[in-house]
């Protein structure tokens, strides 16, 4: 069907990570240290992680992610 094509997906890594483990990895494969991590004060609506579902684009159409994410690092060094 062509229209399926125009229907919206979420496209992720299918694994899930805190923002804490995000941002240490980051840190590590920049070769930078942690205590560059400022922590702030919490406040309403403060995201502790982001979590995507690429099910409905893996099952309607085959897509399955192929680089890692510190390859993605690597590419926007």
């Amino acid at each position: 069907m062509p229209f399926i094509l125009y229907l919206k997906r979420e496209i992720g890594g299918s694994k899930e990570k805190t923002n804490h483990e995000i941002i240490a990895c980051i840190l590590k494969e920049l070769g930078k240290g942690q205590s560059l991590i400022k922590h702030v004060t919490d406040r309403k609506g403060h995201d502790r992680r982001y979590s995507m579902d690429s099910s409905k684009i893996t099952r309607e159409l085959g897509w399955m992610p192929t680089v890692s994410f510190k390859k993605t690092i690597e590419w926007y060094r």
